[in-house]
């Protein structure tokens, strides 16, 4: 949708200038996000047959090595927004929209909370999508 959304941006009125720079990066965004969901369900997979091989180091190197893919996965989703503006306004002033999307990086050995970090910042990228999506199709104050 943010893929749409953006091919659509010149024919736009509505919503701010702001709103309509941030859909080029929510497009953007879209490729890690997925990227992201793909890497948690790998996870989730691995941890699901952990049981009966936790003694098995060649399982818990891939383990680890996954979950260190997976931390470079949520950098990536998060950097797509470095540097530009929150488009909306925002209890902390200034604040920008890969710092939305995820206040800090976890660590890659605290499985719960890199986990956590994930669905932190899918679901603020998709709070952010859907406000720029209702401030371009709201009517606009004459």
């Amino acid at each position: 949708a943010a893929r749409a959304a953006a091919e659509l941006l010149p024919r736009l009125r509505g919503g701010s200038e702001a709103v309509r720079e941030t859909l080029p990066v929510l497009a953007k965004a879209q490729d890690a996000a997925d990227d992201l969901r793909a890497g948690m369900h790998v996870i989730s997979g691995l941890f699901a047959n952990l049981k009966g091989h936790e003694q098995d180091e060649r399982f818990v190197a891939v383990i680890r090595s996954e979950l260190v893919k997976h931390r470079g996965r949520l950098e990536r989703l998060r950097k797509t927004g470095i540097g530009r503006l929150y488009p909306f306004e925002h209890a902390t002033a200034g604040i920008t929209i890969d710092r939305y999307i995820l206040s800090a990086m976890p660590g890659a050995d605290d499985v719960g909370e890199l986990m956590g970090a994930c669905e932190q910042a899918l679901g603020n990228l998709y709070a952010l999508h859907r406000k720029c999506l209702l401030a371009l199709i709201a009517p606009q104050p004459v």
